[in-house]
């Protein structure tokens, strides 16, 4: 689980971007988080390992 993740967020998964709509705390015990995302297309690749670090952009 993680706070702070807002609609500012994006998700990152293979070659697809994911804008964060809502995220909320699957049950309710602070370990897993659930987030709902909006599809918004292919990674643009601008040099370097864009996203591969992390899951979470903002």
């Amino acid at each position: 689980y993680r706070r702070g993740i807002t609609a500012d967020y994006e998700v990152v998964c293979d070659d697809s971007v994911y804008r964060v709509k809502r995220q909320r705390d699957l049950n309710g015990a602070r370990r897993f988080l659930l987030l709902e995302c909006t599809e918004l297309g292919a990674e643009e690749q601008m040099g370097g390992r864009s996203g591969a670090d992390s899951i979470f952009t903002r």
